[in-house]
């Protein structure tokens, strides 16, 4: 099945000292571009959702990305996800934050295993914990992330709540669950970086 394929970047990271998450160095790039190159070869369209901020030194870890601004400002992940279905070339977007970097296309073809027409999202489960944004969402849903936003909830659980949605539970798969892991903390990072 095509997609079309969106890595999150753009967030504040006030978590990570403010430090841009997208631009952190790993295996020899950094995050954004390791996702990027991993990812490229199975999408004819890849995004990046860089928030209402541009950032020129995007384009060299992603020289060939569609890059995508939130048409709503200041609405978090859910801005990114509603301008990007928005240019989505095909039904589903499969959707991944910058700060996974161990993320592979195998959890999205592991997911898109269990898509059924009601579905408008397929949404990992880590030991019952949702996971929105390694999920896939199908472009027809605009209208409805539109509204939410308008409504003045911009919450990703609340519009997931509200979607027909098929959850998927990977916590028992070690290899797929360490597809999840993301890096909030600079603590988390020196120990990604002290194990790569």
């Amino acid at each position: 099945m095509k997609a079309s394929i969106l890595i999150m970047a753009g967030g504040k990271s006030s978590r990570m000292e403010f430090q841009d998450k997208a631009m952190l160095k790993y295996q020899g790039g950094t995050f954004l571009s390791t996702l990027y190159n991993r990812l490229k070869p199975h999408t004819g369209q890849i995004m990046v959702s860089e928030g209402k901020v541009t950032r020129q030194d995007y384009r060299n870890e992603a020289p060939e990305a569609f890059f995508v601004k939130d048409i709503y400002e200041d609405n978090g992940p859910m801005g990114g996800l509603y301008s990007a279905l928005l240019a989505s070339k095909e039904d589903y977007l499969y959707v991944v934050a910058c700060d996974m970097p161990h993320m592979q296309i195998y959890l999205y073809q592991y997911l898109m295993e269990f898509d059924k027409e009601p579905y408008d999202a397929i949404i990992p489960l880590w030991d019952e914990r949702m996971q929105p944004m390694a999920g896939i969402y199908k472009k027809r849903i605009v209208e409805k992330v539109k509204a939410r936003m308008e409504s003045g909830d911009n919450t990703m659980k609340h519009l997931i709540r509200s979607l027909n949605v098929c959850f998927v539970e990977v916590g028992e798969n070690k290899w797929l669950s360490q597809m999840l892991q993301n890096v909030n903390t600079m603590e988390e990072y020196k120990e990604l970086k002290q194990n790569e």
